[in-house]
């Protein structure tokens, strides 16, 4: 009689044991023996794996998981009570009729780190994972139109859940006169030496992607940039003043380079060209000559005009109908 050593006793109660495993499974389960093997496999590989439960406890705080639990979260603050709703899509009509058809907002919404809390973020946030103010603040003024200069200036300070259809864009309700519906971009992240602007969250990203593709084509020199300021600036006068906001009320607006771009208006012209500016007057900013300084004009086969249509979805103030014609101008309606 051969005598088995330790080791080769150990081998053969090992490979006893799991067959008794096998049999003691698929009696009593009734699932395949196959089956049952494999989840033996599986078991032991796990087991010969150093760290399993340390990895586990890292897949539940990775990244992934992390963005998972604050969408989570974020969505639900988004539904709670007195939230002023966000419409799926956004109207297409122009700023004060005067216009056939403004600008419609890009259909993905540009997302981005929407309020004022979420400033210096790049990345892109989905619409419905955005955290919803739960204050309105701003100041504003009403325009004189006797007295030539802005008035009336004020500070609001409401419950968000508080604003009116009157405080929020007609063209996108997404955005409002509220400070912390507005992203601040920081200008000098593209070589621009400006002061930051604000503009409305759903737009920040997209107006990022502009201003990239403008500054990396080297074909424009930015000389100035304003963004998001409210007020009373449009529409119909009551009493002296201006009644209505304007686009740069709601963040829905930029000027770029001012100075080289001016407001003309008496314009009977339907293509703003050198030649045809000269019968315009000059209102505000300075003179419009893409001739002389090009590369601080905007014209409408410049890489700002490419760029601020493509990527943001806004339109030219030098192409809006009417006698007026804002060279510097881009907004949701170009008014």
């Amino acid at each position: 009689m051969k005598f088995l050593s330790i080791a080769e006793f150990g081998r053969v109660a090992t490979a006893a044991l799991a067959a008794m495993l096998l049999l003691a499974c698929s009696t009593t389960s009734g699932s395949p023996a196959g089956a049952t093997a494999t989840a033996i496999e599986m078991t032991t590989q796990e087991h010969n794996e150093s760290g399993n439960s340390t990895q586990a406890a890292v897949a539940d705080d990775s990244p992934a998981a992390a963005a998972a639990d604050e969408y989570t979260e974020a969505e639900a603050n988004t539904l709670t009570d007195g939230d002023v709703p966000v419409p799926a899509t956004s109207s297409t009509t122009s700023d004060a009729g005067e216009a056939a058809g403004g600008a419609a907002p890009p259909d993905d919404g540009p997302p981005s780190a929407g309020s004022a809390q979420r400033a210096g973020d790049d990345s892109a946030t989905p619409e419905s994972a955005r955290v919803t103010p739960t204050a309105c603040t701003y100041s504003s003024y009403n325009w004189s139109t006797e007295e030539g200069r802005a008035v009336n200036r004020r500070t609001t300070d409401k419950d968000y859940a508080d604003v009116t259809d009157d405080e929020r864009s007609p063209e996108d309700p997404r955005c409002s006169v509220c400070t912390e519906d507005q992203v601040e971009i920081d200008l000098t992240e593209f070589g621009i030496e400006e002061d930051a602007i604000q503009v409305c969250w759903a737009y920040a990203d997209n107006l990022r992607r502009a201003l990239r593709v403008i500054v990396d084509s080297g074909e424009f020199d930015f000389t100035e940039v304003t963004g998001y300021r409210p007020g009373r600036t449009r529409g119909r006068i009551v009493d002296g003043l201006r009644t209505e906001w304007s686009n740069h009320s709601f963040g829905t607006a930029i000027d770029i380079n001012a100075n080289r771009n001016g407001l003309y208006r008496s314009c009977n012209v339907d293509v703003v060209t050198p030649e045809s500016i000269e019968g315009c007057r000059l209102g505000i900013g300075g003179e419009w000559d893409p001739e002389l300084r090009p590369r601080e004009s905007i014209t409408s086969d410049g890489v700002v005009y490419r760029a601020m249509t493509t990527e943001v979805g806004w339109q030219w103030g030098g192409e809006i109908e009417g006698r007026t014609k804002d060279l510097m101008h881009f907004s949701i309606t170009g008014f």
